[in-house]
């Protein structure tokens, strides 16, 4: 696992074409190095290319075409190299049953859509802070 990257690279998977393309700038205009997956399938070849040098945190969608953000996660969760990659669920379900299941899931953090720019920001940097504090401990 390297270290996390001076400006945090974060991995967007998101298929819808606002939101997607909308975060994507967000996070770039914050300073942030982000990159923008359609798909799990996209998310998941983005990630294995990579491999140890993959993102430092990802932002994943739950309503995904094919397969779903909660398998996509899981799929995460079952690599080693990957498994704390930190991981929000961003999601139009605000249902106290999908919060639970996202989180039990394995992901790190869950916010839901419309969601307040400052806020994302916010999670954002504290997801990053995590990040280095492991990847400090481990080295």
């Amino acid at each position: 696992m390297t270290a996390v990257s001076e400006t945090g690279h974060i991995l967007i998977i998101e298929d819808d074409p606002y939101n997607g393309p909308f975060t994507l700038e967000l996070l770039q205009g914050a300073g942030f190095v982000a990159d923008l997956a359609v798909s799990a399938e996209e998310g998941m070849s983005i990630v294995e290319q990579a491999g140890e040098h993959t993102h430092d945190m990802i932002l994943l969608d739950i309503n995904l075409p094919g397969m779903n953000g909660l398998e996509m996660l899981g799929w995460l969760k079952a690599h080693p190299e990957f498994q704390y990659i930190p991981t929000m669920i961003f999601t139009v379900h605000d249902s106290l049953e999908s919060k639970i299941e996202g989180l039990n899931s394995g992901a790190d953090d869950y916010l839901t859509k419309p969601y307040d720019p400052d806020e994302l920001i916010a999670r954002v940097n504290a997801m990053l802070r995590i990040r280095r504090l492991y990847c400090n401990l481990r080295h």
